[in-house]
């Protein structure tokens, strides 16, 4: 999926993205004790590649089962913890699979 940049969000899809992050944190403190998302946690051991890139950055890695439910748009939000950026791309395969790009000043 393509990932809307902030400064082009109108306020409904600002709204319903701040209600998808608000819940992911709390899952995230109630499943893992952690304040901040990061995607260590629910990826396979070792699958877990971050690259730094000019203006963006990029996310591969393999969920682990359990985790498999995280939409293409919450995988982007764990790996950027939050959702303020200048857009990007998110892709998710059956097998857990991910690659998340994250565009960035």
């Amino acid at each position: 999926m393509r990932l809307k940049a902030i400064v082009g969000m109108d306020e409904e899809t600002r709204v319903k993205y701040r209600e998808i992050y608000n819940k992911l944190k709390e899952f995230w403190k109630t499943e893992f004790d952690q304040k901040y998302l990061n995607l260590t946690v629910i990826c396979e051991e070792g699958t877990l590649r971050r690259e730094n890139g000019h203006a963006q950055f990029t996310c591969r890695g393999k969920l682990k089962e359990q985790y498999r439910h995280f939409t293409e748009l919450e995988l982007s939000m764990i790996a950027d913890n939050g959702f303020s950026h200048f857009g990007g791309s998110s892709n998710k395969s059956d097998d857990g699979s991910f690659s998340v790009t994250i565009y960035v000043d």
